[in-house]
Formats: structure tokens, sequence, C-alpha cells
């Protein structure tokens, strides 16, 4: 955890709502995501929890560095900019597609029939067939999320509210070598 510092826009910050409350924020680098939605939905949802959690971590820090033991969750948004960028590159690298006759990809070109497109009767390189025009379609998906809680310190315990020395020590445990 680091203190969100301009020019890199990551890490924690905090503003002070009155003697015993705080809003905690923090923002995660850009992080790449999944292009298969399944997996991106729920890559989506474990890093907004860890936002949440590395907040919530320096909200407990927060709390016992101000000598309260406890701490509440009053409000908490979770959210995430998705950006998806398309590039377009060439289906044909070269004239002999990607990786050459009896190239790695496709070992047995210009040898066995991946070599022929199935015309019976004529022998023609593949680029005969394909068009030299033709592009795919690359996805890059990246994400950054933001956790934004407001906290309300305590010295006695409440309903709903978390021991911040526990809550301290057990994320520090789970986050110990977190990259971010």
């Amino acid at each position: 955890m680091v203190p969100q510092v301009q020019p890199s826009g990551f890490g924690y910050s905090e503003t002070k709502l009155g003697v015993d409350r705080f809003e905690v924020r923090y923002v995660t680098p850009d992080m790449a995501l999944p292009v298969d939605e399944d997996r991106r939905a729920g890559a989506l949802s474990e890093q907004k929890q860890r936002a949440y959690d590395l907040a919530l971590w320096r909200a407990s820090q927060i709390a016992l560095s101000a000598g309260f033991t406890y701490l509440k969750v009053e409000q908490e948004h979770r959210d995430a900019d998705v950006t998806v960028k398309r590039t377009y590159v060439p289906v044909v690298a070269g004239p002999y597609g990607f990786y050459g006759p009896g190239g790695m990809l496709y070992p047995g070109w210009g040898y066995g029939p991946g070599y022929y497109y199935g015309r019976p009767g004529i022998a023609a390189p593949f680029w005969f067939y394909e068009d030299p025009f033709a592009y795919r379609t690359r996805l890059q998906v990246s994400g950054r999320f933001t956790a934004s809680l407001t906290i309300a310190f305590a010295k006695a315990a409440s309903e709903g509210a978390l021991d911040a020395k526990t809550t301290s020590q057990r994320l520090s445990t789970q986050y110990a070598g977190a990259a971010y």
C-alpha cells in the first residue's frame, strides 16, 4: 500500500470529515483483465473486493494511530473503469503466413495437406486462397478499480463495528505480498 501520487494515480488517500469520521479511498493501477466476458466478470468482482479490502486496511491503520479501537463502514462505493482496446492486425504475415512452411505454428506446411487448400486437382499454396487484405481483431481489456469508504471510529463496540487491530492484522497478512 502506498499513498496516492498523481503521476501514477494509484494508492490510498484519506479526507478527514470530523474528529471520528474519515473518507478513505483506494485506487488500483491499470490492470489487465481477461477478454472472455465470463472470466472478466469474476475478475472485476475480485479486484473490486481487493480495492475495498485495501481501503479498509488503511482505515484500520488510521483508527489505531488516532487511538480508536473500533471502526464502522457507514457508506461504501466500489467502482470499475474498464477500457476495451481493439487492434486490427493483418491475417497473413509475409508470403508464407505465420512462421512459414514447416514452421512451428502449423508444422508440415509445404509437405502435407495443410499446404494445399481443398480444391481437388489443384495444388496451390495457401496464400492463393486467402484474402491479402483480411485483418483479425485483437482485444486488450484493462481496468482501474476504486473503493471509497466513509468510516466512523469509536472507542467502544457497537453493532456492525469492526475491531481495528484484528482487521489490520487480518488484512496485512492477507495482502502482505500484494503488488499494488
